[in-house]
């Protein structure tokens, strides 16, 4: 549906997607995937680590990694004009605002340079874009040696009951449950299949793991070369 649409079925989403995200354990599972970024300093002589977070909706994701780390760079890329007129007044309002840039683009032509971030981001992303490869060798392409991809993509044969475990935000349910219905549409992913998604692009999978109660994986990738 959304690869279908394109830009206006997000444009026409962002106000809920927007006010289902402001949410604490959204922001916690984002923060999450910075553990697998590379250690030690960026790669373009800068202080710190320069990070692109691929879909970034109205910056949610954008703001808790820039807001968790003093010295990440961050650059919130989304196809979205309305994604990221929601976008703005977030950033502009974060502490770490200096530190985070929103750029319109499309994933399958990063308007960057070769080697231009250390780390790369893709929260419930993947599964809604097409030419999912032209993506992920796009990624490996504006990644330095040894970058990483980070990863949280939703699970085939994941059940939507634990959820409640994890949090009784009326909001974060709803968002879980609105996954599972436009993933059902967009396709989920078996472990080997993302897995072998991820490296036909050229990257190293590192580690492949189970989130979300087992309704995601959180898949880190490197670039070796």
């Amino acid at each position: 549906m959304a690869r279908i649409l394109g830009a206006r079925a997000f444009d026409l989403g962002a106000p809920l997607y927007d006010w289902m995200t402001a949410q604490e354990i959204w922001r916690d599972h984002i923060r999450g995937l910075a553990r697998h970024f590379p250690e030690g300093a960026g790669g373009d002589g800068q202080p710190g680590r320069r990070l692109i977070d691929l879909g970034t909706g109205p910056a949610v994701s954008a703001i808790a990694l820039a807001e968790a780390d003093p010295l990440l760079r961050v650059v919130g890329l989304d196809y979205s004009p309305g994604m990221l007129a929601r976008a703005r007044p977030r950033v502009s309002a974060s502490p770490a605002r200096e530190r985070i840039e929103l750029v319109q683009g499309d994933a399958r032509a990063l308007p960057f340079p070769d080697g231009s971030f250390d780390a790369a981001t893709g929260h419930s992303f993947l599964y809604l874009v097409p030419e999912r490869g032209k993506v992920l060798s796009e990624v490996r392409r504006v990644l330095r040696p040894g970058g990483r991809l980070v990863l949280l993509e939703p699970r085939r044969g994941g059940r939507f009951a634990p959820v409640e475990a994890l949090s009784r935000d009326p909001r974060f349910a709803l968002s879980m449950m609105l996954w599972r219905l436009a993933s059902g549409v967009e396709g989920r992913f078996t472990a080997q299949g993302l897995v072998a998604l991820v490296e036909g692009a050229g990257l190293r999978v590192i580690g492949c793991e189970e989130t979300l109660s087992g309704l995601g994986w959180r898949l880190a990738a490197e670039r070796v070369e």
